[in-house]
């Protein structure tokens, strides 16, 4: 039998391992609009910047014809166009770009039909790039869509003259993805924010991104990692973003929907993410954080329930009541930061499920990592020998 002093210290550790734990949590660390977004909402209070929003058009025919005419009818008093990079010869396509054509503001290029040691999609990007006709250029997809008509006066409500990259929001439809992609896709958007407006981006989780052309083109577009057939967001947020040269669009009216969210292209995108991440420098300074949290969270959980466990067993009502308030400590809290740093972004799922899936993160991330590790490396790559 323990001691009532044992039983006192013992209690009170399960309850400062809990508040630590809660206090580690990811969703604690302030992510905020940047002041110049707040002060010239919707880009009426400063010099539009002339835009070209590049995208490609490797997703097929019908997300360009469903998709592209909410970009080409954006309301943005200053000149834009719409840049799309077709494959040649697919008839499809070339269809639905002839009869858009009626907008002056839509531009379309085609592919050479050889990109050795070059994936298709880095080369229709830099092609698009190239094309373009301003120094900002947008890259997103052929599978989003703005929510808002003025969505490319928001962005550029943030490309200031200091300013070479931006990074906008992309969410899923509600009904197309479940509660738990949502918040992977919001828990790993959020930290890559945190990441940005702590000076270090790491990478960007969202379609929705800004740059300058110059910057691109003189740091040599991808060159550092050509051979990968993905990472695109990523890696251009990587190599350019510095510590004063990046900024946020995240309010609404900057968010665009990607519709394109089947379970196989979820599961690709997580495995192509475990390739491109082993190319991004920072990495240690941005998963460090993460591996603490986890670290924090699944011990003091696991530790209250063996000890609820185990003051059952031997009838120390005392030492049980100590544990299940820690546990309610840490799962009310948990629940409860998580639940308000999700309302600002307009998800809404079941508080009761929040804290769980914050304990199922690290497991479902490892199922990823096994899965690309066992993975044919080839698939990642465009250099075939």
């Amino acid at each position: 039998m323990l001691t009532l002093l044992t039983t006192i210290y013992i209690g009170g550790i399960l309850i400062l391992l809990a508040v630590i734990a809660s206090l580690t949590s990811p969703f604690l660390r302030k992510v905020s609009l940047n002041a110049e977004e707040d002060e010239s909402s919707n880009g009426q209070n400063q010099t539009l910047p002339r835009i070209s929003i590049i995208i490609p058009a490797h997703k097929g025919a019908t997300f360009l014809e469903d998709n592209i005419p909410y970009f080409l009818q954006q309301q943005y008093p200053a000149p834009f166009q719409v840049v799309v990079v077709a494959e040649k010869g697919d008839t499809e396509t070339e269809d639905v770009l002839k009869r858009l054509s009626i907008h002056d503001n839509l531009y379309t290029t085609f592919l050479p039909m050889s990109s050795r040691y070059m994936s298709r999609r880095k080369l229709a990007i830099t092609v698009g790039i190239k094309a373009a006709k301003y120094e900002w250029c947008i890259l997103t997809e052929a599978s989003c869509r703005p929510d808002s008509d003025f969505w490319l006066a928001s962005m550029a409500a943030t490309m200031h003259e200091t300013k070479d990259i931006v990074m906008g929001y992309t969410h899923f439809p509600d009904e197309d993805v479940t509660d738990y992609q949502h918040f992977q896709h919001f828990s790993k958007a959020r930290l890559m924010f945190r990441s940005m407006q702590k000076g270090h981006g790491y990478g960007c989780h969202c379609t929705n991104l800004a740059f300058r052309k110059s910057v691109f083109m003189e740091g040599n577009g991808f060159l550092g990692n050509l051979q990968l057939i993905r990472g695109e967001y990523d890696f251009i947020v990587n190599k350019y973003s510095t510590e004063d040269n990046s900024a946020l669009a995240i309010t609404p009216p900057c968010w665009l929907t990607d519709i394109d969210i089947s379970q196989k292209t979820w599961l690709n995108n997580q495995l192509f993410y475990q390739e491109s991440r082993k190319y991004l420098r920072g990495s240690l300074r941005y998963r460090f954080p993460l591996l603490t949290d986890n670290l924090f969270l699944h011990t003091s959980f696991l530790v209250n329930i063996a000890t609820i466990t185990y003051a059952a067993i031997i009838h120390n009502w005392m030492l049980l009541g100590a544990a299940i308030a820690a546990i309610l400590i840490l799962m009310s809290w948990r629940t409860l930061s998580c639940s308000r740093a999700l309302t600002k972004f307009e998800t809404h799922i079941a508080p009761f499920k929040l804290f769980f899936f914050q304990l199922r993160s690290v497991w479902t991330n490892s199922r990823y990592a096994i899965k690309h590790h066992f993975a044919d490396k080839y698939e990642f790559t465009s250099h075939k020998l």
